[in-house]
């Protein structure tokens, strides 16, 4: 879809709509999601891979941690028999679990 087709603004179409480069349909979207405000959607974080990169901008550390690593891999060490507390060591403070 062209970015003005969009009813709901996604945070690849955030970031394309906040860099003032012009995108075709079908273009490919490479955005990070940077430190911000708290009060910040995180589609209002996104920004063009290119664009932080250029200005040396970081992305945001926590954000990939819990809302993509965290998710991810609890869905595999539920099935072993392991909840979140564990992962993240708040009810085992050892390694000695997972061994």
């Amino acid at each position: 879809k062209g970015l003005s087709n969009y009813l709901q603004a996604g945070r690849h179409v955030m970031a394309a709509r906040n860099s003032g480069i012009n995108f075709s349909e079908g273009d490919i979207v490479k955005y990070v999601i940077v430190k911000g405000r708290p009060n910040e959607s995180i589609s209002e974080r996104s920004l063009l891979f290119d664009i932080a990169k250029e200005n040396n901008i970081s992305y945001d550390p926590d954000y990939y941690i819990n809302q993509q690593i965290i998710p991810a891999i609890l869905q595999i060490m539920e099935v072993l028999g392991y909840s979140k507390e564990d992962i993240l060591g708040t009810k085992n403070s050892s390694l000695k679990g997972f061994i």
